[in-house]
């Protein structure tokens, strides 16, 4: 499957409820705890949600992952597969602070769009604790 990259998105995490706008006006929200990531859902363009569980390495539709499969934290896809998440292993952020500043890259595969003109879109997001 080949995907439409998009320039890379800086994201502040807080503990609590998180929200990505993603490009074609959709958007990722997830619950964020420590380092605990929680109730992902996608919403597109339509304002439809789409429940994006756990998953496993390998299985069509989950994102492939952009940092290398040893320092995967977790992959995430929709039921249909036709969205998935990869989440990478924690780094301490530059000039940071122990577990209080942390980075972690997250990649979101997604459709292009419901006519299936678009090319499917890649989005490479870090998450700034």
């Amino acid at each position: 499957m080949s995907f439409k990259s998009s320039a890379q998105t800086t994201v502040q995490l807080v503990d609590g409820t998180n929200t990505i706008t993603l490009p074609g006006g959709s958007s990722l929200q997830f619950n964020f705890k420590g380092h605990y990531f929680s109730n992902m859902v996608f919403l597109d363009a339509a304002g439809t949600s789409h429940a994006i569980k756990t998953a496993r390495s390998g299985v069509n539709g989950v994102a492939q992952p952009s940092c290398g499969a040893d320092k995967v934290k977790e992959l995430w896809a929709s039921y249909q597969k036709d969205i998935g998440v990869c989440i990478c292993k924690p780094k301490p952020k530059p000039n940071g602070a122990g577990d209080a500043h942390l980075e972690f890259d997250m990649t979101i595969d997604m459709p292009g769009n419901s006519t299936g003109k678009a090319q499917n879109r890649r989005v490479e997001v870090k998450l700034s604790k």
